[in-house]
């Protein structure tokens, strides 16, 4: 470390940015201008300033453009700046140097400026400051990591004061430089928001913190983590927000969906409910339920299935009912239940061999909506409106 002391004429060691592991200049305090530093290392004068190399400290020139205000406690510092246009020769040295390591006329030095978008003057009243935006471009990952943007030549200085720092007012003068709508973010890949926190010449003034400028386009299809379907998503939220903004009657036809998609949702919870009222007492297809209904009811107490055993009429040709309902109905009533013949009593016979077939399908047809099994004929006039037939009808037996 350089101390101040009596008779000591004090210097501080200086390196290029990017040029960290070569060899430093040390150059005398007295001497440390923006114009020998432009001089050393071919920058431009309207970006140069300096960076201490071991801390966070940086310096830049006065109102006048004639020193820089470096305390001396400094031991290295880093010269940052774009390059001045068409110079890549330092030809001589400042007049009075006081260069302890010689420069040489025809010593080239390297010209590569990494991208590093901090502002490059800072008005010692703090009134303005010039934001530096490097342009950039996303690279689709080929694996399951992030994908990574990459930073191109282009680059733009926007000078801003208290008033218009701002993302808006940054973002305006790239879009009427580049000709394209521009985001702004940092060197993570995460978009800067206009916020109360992004307002105000404190913000850009980090002078550690890299803006890069991206293509909207480029962030929505390539920003966030790889190709997972939850950052498309994200993405498309986003997207969709903003042109909720621009635009309110894309809002307004969305609301609309949305309303529209609740109604249905409505209609099928209601459907839903529906099926499940039915399922919970059915333990048969509503189709084949009435099917066997049908097939399997007893003529004279209407229950499904019958009781085994059960009675067929050969006059009908068709099974009557249950043996205990179709005797309870002769004694009352002379003709078949079915077909209303005079022979049906001694033309009825025992069916066998359905014991097991009712037996299986009972436990299902339990708890159908059907008739409690009583056997209890009907008012005969009733059964006479359906069954009431002649002989030329076709229906009775020869």
């Amino acid at each position: 470390m350089h101390k101040r002391t009596a008779g000591v004429i004090m210097s501080v060691k200086l390196v290029r940015e990017g040029e960290e592991a070569e060899e430093p200049i040390e150059i005398r305090l007295t001497q440390l201008t923006p114009q020998a530093v432009c001089s050393l290392f071919s920058i431009s004068m309207d970006t140069v300033w300096l960076r201490e190399q071991r801390g966070a400290r940086a310096f830049f020139p006065n109102l006048s453009k004639t020193s820089f205000d470096v305390p001396s406690d400094v031991e290295c510092l880093i010269a940052m700046g774009t390059p001045s246009d068409g110079v890549g020769v330092v030809s001589s040295q400042p007049s009075g140097s006081g260069f302890s390591t010689p420069i040489l006329s025809g010593t080239t030095r390297s010209m590569l400026c990494p991208s590093r978008p901090v502002f490059s003057k800072k008005s010692i009243d703090g009134g303005t400051a010039n934001v530096k935006i490097v342009q950039a471009h996303f690279v689709k990952s080929t694996g399951k990591g992030p994908n990574k943007f990459l930073p191109t030549t282009e680059q733009i200085f926007v000078p801003v004061k208290e008033s218009t720092a701002n993302v808006l007012h940054v973002t305006e003068i790239m879009q009427d430089s580049w000709g394209t709508e521009y985001v702004l973010i940092t060197s993570d890949g995460l978009r800067i928001q206009d916020s109360a926190g992004t307002r105000g010449l404190s913000f850009w003034r980090v002078g550690s913190r890299k803006i890069f400028a991206v293509t909207k386009d480029d962030l929505f299809r390539f920003g966030g983590k790889g190709k997972g379907r939850s950052d498309k998503r994200k993405r498309d939220v986003v997207e969709l927000s903003s042109s909720d903004e621009e635009n309110p009657r894309m809002k307004e036809k969305l609301m609309t969906k949305l309303e529209e998609l609740l109604e249905e949702m409505k209609h099928l919870r209601s459907d839903v409910n529906n099926v499940m009222k039915l399922t919970k007492g059915m333990n048969l297809p509503p189709g084949l339920y009435s099917k066997l209904q049908e097939t399997f009811s007893c003529s004279v107490c209407h229950a499904s299935p019958y009781k085994v055993p059960v009675i067929f009429s050969r006059c009908c040709r068709n099974i009557i009912g249950c043996s205990e309902c179709v005797d309870r109905w002769f004694k009352d009533n002379s003709t078949c239940p079915l077909c209303r013949s005079e022979r049906a009593l001694p033309d009825t016979c025992i069916v066998n061999g359905l014991e097991d077939f009712i037996a299986t399908i009972s436990p299902l047809m339990k708890g159908q909506d059907s008739p409690t099994h009583v056997p209890t004929p009907p008012p005969l006039s009733t059964r006479r409106s359906i069954f009431d037939m002649d002989d030329d009808d076709g229906f009775l037996s020869s």
